[in-house]
């Protein structure tokens, strides 16, 4: 299972704000964390959030690069992306939501890692 923190550390990668071994600043967890909120309600009304969401989530792994990418859409209006980067932000969170259905499909459940 991956942390909020794991996930939000992803999509600030995406969105160019973090490099490995860099800690995010405070605006930007608060900006994230809004973000996850509108992910995870987008997510709900789809019925495809398999999680509880409580302070200190913990995502599924087969769906945590996928929430990142939604989390890093959302928040693009709030930071300036150049053209190549928003477009594998686009595109990475266009086949989100059908990678997320295919998980569903794949395993049992997402409610616990799965080890392999």
């Amino acid at each position: 299972m991956a942390t909020l923190a794991e996930v939000r550390d992803t999509a600030a990668g995406l969105l160019g704000r973090r490099t490995p071994g860099q800690a995010i600043n405070n605006a930007l967890v608060l900006e994230l964390n809004k973000s996850y909120d509108r992910t995870y309600a987008r997510l709900k009304a789809k019925r495809l959030n398999t999680w509880a969401k409580a302070n200190g989530s913990v995502i599924p792994d087969e769906v945590a690069d996928q929430v990142a990418a939604m989390m890093a859409y959302s928040a693009t209006n709030n930071y300036g992306v150049s053209p190549d980067r928003m477009s594998r932000i686009r595109e990475k969170n266009s086949s989100a939501i059908p990678e997320i259905m295919d998980a569903g499909r794949k395993f049992d459940s997402l409610d616990e890692a799965t080890d392999y």
